[in-house]
C-alpha cells in the first residue's frame, strides 16, 4: 500500500504537468515562431515565460545571449526577422560560432595581457633577487676580510660563494724558486723582495712528501724557519705526482682555494710569494701558476736569486712540451707503480717525484 505522502506527491507531479502541458497548449503558436529561428525548444520555453510569451522580446532576449554585441542590432531588426519568416539553423550556429570566436579571442587577449604582467612581475622579481644576491656577496667579501690569515680560508662558506680568484682585487704576488740557492742566499732573495708570506707549491710524491735538496727547505724547517722571522708560511704540494701533473691539478678546488688564499693575502697581509723548485721559472711548474694567476687578472712577478725581479711573461697557452706531457707520464708511473715495475733512479727537478728509468 502506498502512503498519503507518496500518493500526494504522485497528484502534484500529475497536476504539474498538465499545467505545463495546458501552458504550452495555450501557447504553442509563439513556442513555434522561436523555434523556427532555431532556438532550442527549452531556451525557447525559459525566454517566453521570462518575456510573458512576447515573442519578439523572447527572440531579442534569445539572440542577446548568444551574441552581446548583436543586442542592439537584434532589438532593431527582431522584428523584420520575424516577418521574414523561418531563419536557417546553420546561419544561427553560424552566428553563434563567430560570437563564440569572438569571445575566445576576447578571452586570448586577457590571457596574454595576463602573461605580460606575470613576466613584468617575474622580471621585477628576478632583479630585486639579483640585486640582493650582489649584495649579499658584497657583505660576504667584506666578512671574508676579517679571515686572520691562519688556517683555512675557504672553509668558510661566505668565502666559498663570495671569493673567486678572477673576481678578487687585483694584486701582485711573487714568483720565488729555490735551485741550488744555501741558506744565506735564500733568505737574503726573501728579505731583499720584501716577502712577508710563502705559499709552498711545490709538488709532493706519491707519499705525499715534498722532497727538499736541502734540510733548511723541507716543508718542517721552511715552516719554523718562517715563524721565527716573520713570515707566514703554508704548504699547499700542487703538481706532484698522484696529480696528472700541475696543469691538471690546477683546475681542481684544492689549487684554486690555494691561489685564492694566495692573493688574499697579498691583499690583506703584504708582499706574498708562491715557492717552487727551479731558480728560471721558465724551467719550474710554477710558470703554470704564474699563468693561471695572470689569466685571472692579477700580476706575478718573478723573484730571481739576487732579490730582483721581472713581471711575467704570458704564455699564451704556449706550455713547454715537458709540462704538456705531465699528465701521461703521471698516468704511466701510477701503471708501473701499481704493477711493481716503476725503478726510481733520481729526483725530477721539475716535479720533485722519482722518474722511472
Amino acid at each position: 500500500l502506498k502512503s498519503r505522502e507518496l500518493i500526494s506527491m504522485e497528484k502534484d507531479k500529475r497536476l504539474a504537468t498538465d499545467v505545463d502541458t495546458g501552458l504550452w497548449s495555450e501557447h504553442a503558436f509563439e513556442l513555434q515562431q522561436v523555434c523556427e529561428l532555431g532556438f532550442p525548444e527549452d531556451k525557447a520555453k525559459a525566454a517566453l515565460i521570462a518575456q510573458g510569451f512576447d515573442v519578439t522580446d523572447a527572440a531579442q532576449m534569445l539572440l542577446a545571449q548568444a551574441c552581446p554585441q548583436c543586442c542592439v542590432a537584434a532589438s532593431e531588426s527582431c522584428e523584420e526577422v520575424l516577418a521574414a519568416g523561418p531563419v536557417d539553423s546553420e546561419e544561427v550556429d553560424t552566428a553563434m560560432g563567430m560570437a563564440e570566436d569572438d569571445e575566445a579571442a576576447t578571452l586570448a587577449l586577457v590571457r596574454e595581457l595576463q602573461m605580460q604582467e606575470l613576466d613584468e612581475q617575474r622580471q621585477h622579481q628576478d632583479l630585486l633577487k639579483t640585486t640582493f644576491a650582489e649584495y649579499d656577496k658584497m657583505l660576504d667579501k667584506e666578512e671574508a676580510k676579517n679571515w686572520n690569515g691562519f688556517g683555512d680560508l675557504m672553509a668558510m662558506r661566505n668565502a666559498r660563494e663570495a671569493l673567486t680568484l678572477d673576481g678578487m682585487d687585483k694584486v701582485t704576488v711573487f714568483s720565488l724558486g729555490h735551485g741550488d740557492l744555501d741558506e744565506k742566499n735564500f733568505w737574503a732573495m726573501i728579505v731583499h723582495a720584501q716577502i712577508r708570506c710563502i705559499y709552498d707549491f711545490r709538488g709532493s710524491d706519491w707519499r705525499g712528501e715534498v722532497w727538499a735538496p736541502a734540510t733548511f727547505l723541507s716543508v718542517r724547517s721552511l715552516r719554523t724557519s718562517c715563524k721565527a722571522r716573520g713570515v707566514r708560511y703554508k704548504s699547499i704540494p700542487l703538481g706532484g705526482e698522484g696529480s696528472n701533473g700541475i696543469l691538471a691539478h690546477l683546475k681542481s678546488e684544492q689549487a684554486q682555494h690555494g691561489l685564492i688564499e694566495l692573493v688574499w693575502q697579498a691583499k690583506n697581509f703584504g708582499a706574498s710569494g708562491f715557492l717552487g723548485r727551479d731558480e728560471d721559472w721558465r724551467k719550474d711548474p710554477r710558470l703554470a701558476i704564474a699563468e693561471e694567476l695572470s689569466v685571472a687578472g692579477h700580476r706575478v712577478r718573478h723573484v730571481t736569486a739576487t732579490g730582483t725581479s721581472e713581471a711575467h711573461i704570458s704564455l699564451q697557452g704556449r706550455y713547454p712540451d715537458w709540462m704538456l706531457q705531465e699528465e701521461a707520464a703521471s698516468k704511466k708511473r701510477a701503471l708501473a707503480r701499481k704493477e711493481g715495475t716503476l725503478k726510481p733512479v733520481e729526483k725530477s727537478r721539475h716535479s720533485g717525484y722519482s722518474s722511472e728509468a
